[in-house]
């Protein structure tokens, strides 16, 4: 899974593989923090908002 694209990752998380999903989360969780981090200047609200994106 470590080959496949973001685009297909997530197309399998839509089918629910979890191991897709953890595939994706750990490519793509630092940088969505920091655009959150930078955005909200708040860590626990970077965190929040970040944490819910992927239980979404």
């Amino acid at each position: 899974m470590c080959n496949s694209s973001l685009e297909d990752l997530f197309l399998l998380v839509k089918e629910s593989n979890e191991d897709a999903f953890d595939e994706l989360y750990h490519r793509t969780w630092k940088k969505l923090y920091e655009i959150a981090l930078r955005r909200l200047q708040h860590e626990n609200k970077a965190k929040e908002v970040i944490q819910d994106l992927y239980i979404d």
